[in-house]
């Protein structure tokens, strides 16, 4: 699995090997220094809590959360049929992808409701990579559909079942700052975003080259929340 930055920006968790089993591992930023985190599988991104105390992974098919210093066991919190990354807001209610469209379920593994639908009269076949906005209610997500014009880069709610179109279909996009992330042609661009107009504006400045990425699904870049 890629990396994802601890919303305070201290800390990286990224997927490696250890004794021929695929883990997370965990790092501060400032040290060369980390540890995996037992009982953890880096099959699938994992993704933080808002508070860094806890991850969210994917294992055979379930969502589970653990604690980040490894103590206990990972708490089973909903199935995730082709799990496709998945965000953790302030109220404690994760969205995740599963093959039928998005869900969210709070934190404790209750309320589990459907967010949104794969509408196979769109071409629509894959919906995936929610991550929210600051405000815990409107979220960035990847659409995948047989017809081009309906691809893209989508501006969800939770409080709504009406959707934005952002972007095209580049890669999963995330942001912070004022600012859209998200990966094209392996490159990481950042583009100013107005959360109040839901617009974007100026052109898409280049970040970084040579990023790894899966054209309209994850890519290996992250963003904390202070940018």
């Amino acid at each position: 699995s890629w990396p994802r930055v601890s919303p305070d920006g201290r800390l990286v968790v990224y997927g490696t090997t250890v004794q021929g089993l695929d883990v997370l591992w965990v790092k501060p930023l400032d040290s060369v220094d980390g540890r995996p985190i037992p009982n953890t599988t880096a099959e699938e991104t994992p993704f933080w809590s808002p508070d860094a105390r806890f991850l969210a992974f994917f294992d055979k098919g379930k969502l589970k959360r653990i604690d980040v210093s490894g103590k206990g066991q990972p708490q089973t919190l909903a199935d995730a049929i082709q799990a496709r990354g998945g965000d953790w807001n302030h109220d404690d209610i994760l969205i995740f992808a599963t093959d039928t469209g998005l869900s969210r379920i709070r934190a404790d593994g209750s309320q589990l409701t459907t967010v949104t639908t794969i509408d196979k009269e769109r071409g629509e076949f894959s919906h995936g990579w929610p991550e929210f906005l600051p405000d815990g209610q409107r979220f960035f997500y990847v659409v995948r559909s047989t017809q081009p014009e309906h691809s893209g880069i989508y501006l969800g709610s939770l409080a709504s079942k009406t959707p934005k179109r952002i972007l095209p279909a580049f890669s999963r996009a995330t942001y912070a700052a004022g600012y859209l992330l998200f990966a094209r042609d392996g490159a990481l661009m950042a583009q100013r975003f107005d959360e109040r107009t839901e617009t974007l504006s100026g052109d898409a400045e280049t970040l970084a080259v040579m990023v790894k990425q899966h054209t309209a699904s994850d890519a290996a870049f992250d963003v904390s929340d202070n940018g």
